[in-house]
């Protein structure tokens, strides 16, 4: 088995995109709660 990227980054990435698809799709409310889970995410690394 081939080392691509290291787990956590392709997971983070994937959750980039999931971030901006349900900003997109939800309403505000739903996106300003991913948000604020994402910024904790962010700020806990």
């Amino acid at each position: 088995m081939k080392e691509k990227e290291p787990r956590e980054v392709w997971s983070f990435n994937r959750f980039c995109s999931l971030l901006s698809d349900e900003v997109f799709r939800r309403d505000w409310r739903d996106a300003y709660y991913t948000t604020v889970i994402f910024s904790s995410f962010a700020i806990s690394y």
